[in-house]
């Protein structure tokens, strides 16, 4: 019996009724909307995939292949866990692990499904970014008069600048084979995010363990394991988030490199205008100071009308394109009011999914924790939100399909389970549990299906 001054024993991180009941309550919560949705589309025409909220998943049959590489690859994360969660390890441990688990969680696929396909599926009239790289015999001329050909792209190009053609195009030039461009994609997105993820948590006096552990629990999120390979969207959410740690950073030089990536995630989506509130909103809140704010953001004007001058590439008619192509019939709220409603839900809920429950309710449990747990950064979690919701107001990203199309916003809603986990320093065996069941269910995600986009 404890004395009686004793202080009450802190209440686990995840209980055993937690980690039953709580997938159990989101998977039926989500067959309860998916039914009342495609209920209401019984009624009132508009566009909804079966399986809303998820956009674009296409269950598969089990087959002992994919069950053995799933059981491979859990084994080996489960051998790694522990060491990784008990803190001795360097964050690089955690981003090489993360690496790994990546490529193992896609190769249930099989090298064709985990990596060619995402890159290239779909046959002579596909309509990735690689049906339309191949097509491309002037680079040069490509991106000059991008304005005018823009239209008559595959889905995906025409809705996007030019630079996620050319980045395709670029890396079949030097490794030729598409899995192998899907692999680069992969390797490059992870360590990047992973750096600049674990760059930015070292502006906060938190354990060193702690730092790599939520590098970890980034990285085995399942929107990051499933869509982190062969996708351009996983190097968009590089880009920023490593921008995002060169504006926070105070060394000047590191001024230029963030001008430089955001420039350059700029070119991959027009998503990218993301980091623009975000930054605003730094700098209101005193996070970034006002000289370099203006001088980031006036740099990135300036070299956006440098090449506009030297190349004729116009970014702001691009975009101008791409919005009339995705809305053809203008603001949705007003020409198709349902869809617009039942698609801005679905942009929430499927970020939600690929987040996993777990996270959620620990981001939940922590936003009180953001001003005391994260005195720096706290800030990011509600602005990244606020800028995505907003985005999603105007009528962006239109087929509400976010999982993989908004991965740049997952470090700011991770944010607050940082701030709780930092609040209620778990034991070990707490971390590795935790870190089991958000990897568990990105490996079942795997397991049941494609996420092919």
């Amino acid at each position: 019996m404890p004395p009686p001054d004793a202080e009450p024993a802190a209440p686990p991180l995840l209980s055993t009724r937690d980690r039953l009941l709580i997938p159990v309550a989101a998977l039926l919560a989500l067959v309860v909307l998916n039914f009342a949705v495609r209920h209401l589309r019984n009624h009132i025409a508009f566009e909804c995939p079966d399986l809303w909220p998820l956009g674009w998943f296409e269950p598969r049959p089990l087959d002992g292949g994919r069950l053995l590489t799933a059981a491979v690859v859990s084994a080996g994360f489960w051998a790694a866990s522990g060491y990784l969660a008990s803190g001795r390890g360097p964050w690089t441990a955690a981003v090489g692990l993360g690496a790994l688990l990546i490529l193992g969680t896609n190769l249930v696929h099989g090298w064709d499904g985990g990596f060619v396909q995402p890159i290239s599926g779909g046959g002579l009239n596909g309509i990735q970014y690689y049906h339309d790289a191949v097509r491309v015999t002037d680079p040069g001329a490509f991106f000059r008069g991008f304005a005018q050909i823009q239209p008559n792209l595959g889905v995906h190009s025409r809705t996007h600048p030019p630079g996620a053609v050319l980045v395709i195009y670029l890396l079949l030039q030097v490794l030729q084979d598409p899995g192998a461009v899907g692999l680069a994609l992969a390797l490059v997105s992870t360590v990047v995010s992973g750096a600049s993820f674990y760059g930015l948590l070292r502006r906060e006096r938190l354990p060193e363990e702690l730092r790599g552990y939520a590098v970890s629990l980034y990285l085995l999120t399942p929107a990051v394991q499933v869509y982190y390979a062969a996708s351009i969207d996983a190097l968009l959410a590089a880009l920023l988030l490593g921008a995002l740690y060169c504006v926070l950073n105070r060394r000047r030089g590191l001024a230029v490199a963030a001008v430089l990536l955001l420039y350059g995630a700029s070119l991959l989506s027009f998503g990218a205008l993301f980091a623009l509130p975000v930054l605003a909103g730094l700098v209101a809140m005193r996070r970034v100071t006002l000289p370099r704010g203006a001088a980031v953001l006036l740099a990135l004007v300036g070299l956006h009308g440098i090449v506009y001058a030297a190349t004729g590439f116009d970014y702001l008619r691009s975009f101008r394109i791409a919005s009339v192509l995705e809305n053809p019939q203008g603001f949705r709220l007003l020409s198709e009011p349902v869809g617009y409603a039942i698609t801005r839900v679905q942009g929430v809920l499927e970020i939600l999914v690929y987040f996993g429950p777990f996270l959620a309710l620990l981001a939940a449990r922590g936003v009180r924790a953001l001003r005391t747990g994260l005195p720096e950064l706290w800030p990011l979690a509600p602005l990244g939100a606020g800028t995505l919701l907003a985005m999603f107001a105007t009528g962006a990203f239109r087929t509400g399909e976010t999982g993989r199309a908004c991965l740049f916003v997952y470090p700011y809603v991770l944010l607050p389970v940082v701030a709780w986990l930092a609040a209620r320093p778990p034991q070990a065996g707490e971390r590795r549990i935790l870190a089991a069941v958000v990897f568990g269910q990105a490996v079942l995600m795997q397991v049941a299906g494609s996420h092919f986009w």
